[in-house]
C-alpha cells in the first residue's frame, strides 16, 4: 500500500511540476526522462519497504524512513541522469521538486500511516500471536503490543507450565507448551514470539518445528528486561557469536551527527540574528536595571563526555555566593523581579544558543547539571553518567514532560535521567523536532509549572 501511495505521489508531483514549469522537451526526451525517474523509485521502495511492513514502527521511524527514501531516489535519478546522458530539465526544477517532496511525500504516508492505524484499531490488518512463556519479559511484551492497538496485534493468549495472572488480565493462558501443536492446527497464527525463561534446546525446538509446521513466523525475544532498549545492535565475533550492544547512541552514526550539528548551527544562528536587536538588548538593559551585576551568567556545567563547558543564562539573580552550589528553588529569594519573569518565560536560557552555536551544547539534549550535582548523583544513579554521551541541550524530553526545575529532589532527579537516556536510545530528527515544538507550545501556553 505505502509503495503504491509513493509511486502516484512522485509521478503525481512530477507531471505536476513539469506542467507547471514548462521545460521544453520533445516526445523522446519526455519519455526517456520519465522512465529513469520510476527506475530510481526502485531502490527507494525497496529501502522503505521493510520500515512500512513492520506494524510496530512508530510514526517518527516511518517518517525518517521516507526521508532516507527520498534521498535515495534524488541520488539514483542523478546517477541514471549522469549515464544516459539526460540533461534536458534544469537543476531548479529537481531542487524545488525535492524541496517539495519532503513536505508532501511525508504528509502523504503520515496521512497513510493514520489511516492504517484507524483500520487497524477497528480490526483489520491484525497480526494473530501467540506468546510462549512467563514473567517480566512476557509482561513487558504484552504491553508494548497492545498499550498501541494501532500496532495491529491481535494476542490470543500465551503458553506456559504455570498460569502467571500478573502478566496481563486480558491475556489468556492457553495451556502448556504441549498444547502449542494442536492450537496452531485449529487457529491461524502468524507470529510465535518465545519469551520463556527456560530456552532449553528441547522446548525451542519444539516450539520452532510448530511454527513451521503451520508457517507462522517465530521470534525469540531475550530476557534481558529493562537493559535491552529499541536501538540495541547485535554484532558477531569470528565465525558468529552474537554480541549485543547496550544502549547504542544512533548520533554514533556519522549521518545523524552531521545532520543534527547542521540543524543546530542553522537554528542558533537564526535565533541570535533575529533576536539580537528586538530581544536581547531590551533584555541586557533589563538585567542591568533589575541588579547591580554583569548581563550573562557564566556557570561551570558538565557537557559531552563530562567535558566542563562554561553555561551562559541572563543572569536573573541577585549576586550571592551559593549561585554555583544551590539550586533555584520557587520563590527562591535570590531571583530578582526581572529575573523572575525571564525564567517564567525561559529568557534566561536565550545565550545558550551562542552554546550550541561554538558547539559546547545542542538545541535538544539532556540538561547540562552543575558539576557539584555530577559528583552527587553518578554515585548513586547506575544510568546517570549515561546521559553525558551526547551534548547537552537546551531543551530536552525530560523537559517537555514536566521534570525541569528543582534539581535537588532525588526523585525527581531519578525520572529525569530515565527520560534523558530513553531520549538518547530512541533519538531522531523527528523527535528533536517534535521537542522544540511541545517546547514552544508550553512557554506560550503557560503550562510548564515548574518554570521558576
Amino acid at each position: 500500500m505505502f509503495a503504491l501511495v509513493d509511486i502516484i505521489t512522485y509521478n503525481s508531483m512530477f507531471v505536476i511540476m513539469l506542467w507547471i514549469y514548462n521545460p521544453i522537451l520533445d516526445k523522446h526526451e519526455s519519455w526517456l526522462t520519465l522512465l529513469a525517474f520510476n527506475l530510481a523509485l526502485v531502490p527507494s521502495l525497496i529501502f522503505t519497504f521493510s520500515t512500512h511492513a513492520n506494524h510496530a514502527v512508530t510514526m517518527d521511524r516511518a517518517v525518517m524512513a521516507t526521508l532516507k527514501g527520498i534521498s535515495i531516489h534524488l541520488l539514483f535519478l542523478f546517477a541514471l541522469l549522469s549515464v544516459i546522458q539526460c540533461n534536458f530539465i534544469s537543476p531548479w526544477f529537481w531542487i524545488y521538486f525535492y524541496a517539495s517532496a519532503i513536505l508532501i511525500v511525508s504528509t502523504a504516508n503520515i496521512i497513510c500511516r493514520s489511516a492504517l492505524k484507524i483500520y487497524r484499531r477497528n480490526g483489520g490488518n491484525t497480526m494473530q500471536v501467540v506468546i510462549v512463556g512467563n514473567g517480566e519479559t512476557t509482561r513487558r511484551l504484552a504491553t508494548e503490543m497492545t498499550n498501541n492497538n494501532g500496532f495491529g496485534y491481535n494476542i490470543h493468549g500465551f503458553f506456559s507450565s504455570t498460569d502467571d495472572n500478573d502478566i496481563s488480565d486480558n491475556l489468556k493462558h492457553l495451556g502448556d507448551l504441549s498444547d502449542i501443536e494442536p492450537y496452531l492446527s485449529r487457529h491461524k497464527i502468524d507470529e510465535i514470539y518465545y519469551t520463556h525463561p527456560d530456552d532449553t534446546p528441547d522446548n525451542i525446538a519444539l516450539v520452532t518445528r510448530a511454527s513451521q509446521r503451520h508457517m507462522a513466523r517465530f521470534y525469540f525475544v531475550p530476557p534481558l528486561g529493562h537493559w535491552v532498549t529499541r536501538n540495541f545492535h547485535i554484532f558477531t565475533i569470528g565465525s558468529g557469536i552474537p554480541v549485543l550492544s547496550l544502549h547504542r547512541n544512533p548520533l554514533d552514526r556519522i549521518a545523524n551527527r552531521v545532520l543534527k550539528r547542521l540543524f543546530d548551527i542553522v537554528f542558533s544562528a537564526t535565533v541570535l540574528i533575529t533576536l539580537a536587536i528586538p530581544v536581547f538588548i531590551p533584555i541586557a538593559i533589563g538585567v542591568k536595571l533589575s541588579s547591580k551585576g554583569p548581563v550573562l551568567f557564566r556557570q561551570k556545567r558538565a557537557g559531552y563526555h563530562g567535558n566542563e563547558f562554561y553555561c551562559l543564562k541572563f543572569r536573573s539573580m541577585r549576586i550571592n555566593d551559593e549561585c554555583d552550589t544551590v539550586c533555584a528553588t520557587r520563590n527562591d529569594p535570590r531571583v530578582t523581579r526581572f529575573g523572575h519573569i525571564l525564567r517564567r518565560l525561559s529568557l534566561d536560557e536565550l545565550p545558550q544558543f551562542w552554546n550550541t552555536l561554538t558547539g559546547d551544547m545542542s538545541v535538544v539534549g539532556p540538561r547540562p547539571h552543575m558539576c557539584s550535582m555530577n559528583d552527587r548523583y553518578s554515585s548513586i544513579l547506575s544510568d546517570y553518567m549515561i546521559r553525558h554521551m551526547i551534548k547537552p541541550g537546551i531543551t530536552g524530553w525530560a523537559q517537555v514532560n514536566g521534570l525541569r526545575g528543582n534539581a535537588e529532589d532525588f526523585p525527581k532527579i531519578k525520572r529525569r535521567v530515565e527520560h534523558d537516556v530513553w531520549y538518547m536510545d530512541h533519538w531522531s530528527f523527528i523527535l528533536d523536532l517534535k521537542i522544540i515544538a511541545r517546547t514552544f507550545y508550553n512557554i506560550l501556553s503557560g503550562r510548564d509549572e515548574n518554570a521558576f
